[in-house]
């Protein structure tokens, strides 16, 4: 029995369950704790923690930022306590946005090469498997921000960061992927028909790019 059939995180066995994986399939327990850790943490931090601090600055943060221009427009007809509850409620959802792309790029930190940002320009997430090949990836939160622009550009850093890689005359693989984190459930042609990934993922190149 390997080692991710014998672990006893239960937060791990449930993403496990959720993402319909065996525990002899995909990333060991270890990388998928780290990846919670690293994404809770981040989340903790730039939200958690801004929104609170927030709340006896709230004139300077909330109100001095309306457009008394469009938002009187948006909101006419709707009681004080109605307009402010959507402008909190704005300036929230805004936030936990932003603290989401932040918790993304701290997760592809905890589970990438030896913990640490990937070195190459747009690549978001560097690992190295037990064969040595080196497999870089872009991260997206939703599957709206695919499109021929971004995949170009992947293929564009993937490109650079294999030669970068292969620098001496390393005799190494290189494998670029283009993630989609949650929202995708199937692929096209163009995708290579992949399984899933930490969500799903989307453009693979089996050759190196």
């Amino acid at each position: 029995m390997n080692a991710s059939a014998k672990s006893a995180d239960p937060e791990v066995v449930g993403i496990r369950e959720k993402a319909g994986l065996a525990p002899s399939e995909g990333p060991p327990d270890s990388a998928i704790g780290d990846a919670v850790e690293g994404f809770a943490g981040q989340l903790d931090y730039w939200f958690t923690r801004v929104i609170a601090g927030a709340v006896g600055k709230y004139r300077r943060l909330i109100v001095s930022r309306i457009n008394v221009f469009i938002r009187p427009i948006e909101f006419e007809g709707m009681s004080a306590a109605e307009v402010a509850d959507r402008l909190v409620s704005d300036y929230v959802n805004r936030n936990f946005v932003t603290a989401g792309g932040w918790a993304i790029e701290r997760m592809a930190i905890a589970i990438g090469a030896n913990g640490s940002k990937a070195a190459a320009k747009g690549i978001d997430l560097h690992r190295i498997d037990d064969k040595g090949n080196h497999h870089l990836y872009v991260l997206k939160s939703g599957k709206v921000t695919r499109n021929s622009d971004i995949l170009s550009k992947l293929k564009e850093h993937a490109r650079n960061a294999e030669r970068l890689l292969k620098q001496g005359g390393a005799k190494i693989s290189v494998f670029a992927s283009y993630v989609v984190t949650a929202g995708a459930i199937t692929s096209t042609f163009e995708d290579r028909n992949l399984p899933p990934l930490i969500g799903r993922v989307l453009v693979r190149d089996n050759r190196s790019p």
